[in-house]
């Protein structure tokens, strides 16, 4: 009797479970419809073309729950990565493919590294990761593209970025959405971290 009543408790729990990622996952597509709109009027609004400097200046895209000037710099450099290998990206349809499946806490704490790693597969490039500090310079002089990856938190507020990094000159990077040149040393001069990687893009 005593086996089947935790039988019968596990069932439940299962179930209940099954409904909250059911639910999730509605409420994802949903949401990625309703922002999926929106963006597009947004964008147009915008009128803007070519590669995004500084994400604050498009506070009016939804992303997730959120919004591309809090939430959405993964978004913004899978974006700016299309743009320099001359794709003509859409930023809305960038938006979209995250907002369906690949946001941390419906895109309040931004996206997921492999959300980020799978939409750059997507669009046909060969996409590593490296989460030994002690290698991420090298990596990133060597690959055409590198995502620098960090999440902290700071007085109990966390925090968070996607630094897209490229063309390394023996001394700098180019970097954008925090945006001009920098030694490999000032851009991962970050406090306070609880853990960084690597995303290679070649």
């Amino acid at each position: 009797m005593k086996r089947n009543k935790v039988l019968h408790c596990f069932g439940l729990i299962s179930l209940f479970l099954i409904a909250i990622i059911c639910l999730c996952h509605t409420v994802y597509f949903i949401k990625a419809e309703v922002n999926y709109k929106k963006n597009v009027l947004e964008w147009q609004n915008y009128n803007h073309s070519g590669l995004i400097y500084n994400q604050n200046d498009f506070a009016n895209l939804s992303f997730g729950f959120g919004n591309i000037e809090k939430n959405g710099c993964g978004a913004v450099a899978i974006y700016n990565i299309l743009q320099l290998e001359n794709r003509n990206p859409y930023f809305p349809d960038i938006i979209k493919l995250f907002d369906i499946h690949g946001q941390n806490v419906f895109g309040v704490f931004g996206s997921r590294p492999s959300r980020v790693m799978n939409i750059l597969r997507r669009f046909g490039f060969d996409v590593s990761i490296c989460f030994n500090k002690s290698q991420f310079k090298d990596k990133a002089t060597n690959s055409k593209y590198a995502i620098y990856t960090y999440y902290g938190i700071n007085n109990f507020y966390p925090f968070g970025h996607y630094q897209l990094i490229y063309d390394y000159d023996g001394n700098e990077f180019k970097s954008l959405n925090i945006t001009g040149s920098y030694t490999f040393e000032e851009i991962t001069k970050i406090d306070n971290l609880v853990f960084e990687l690597m995303i290679l893009v070649n």
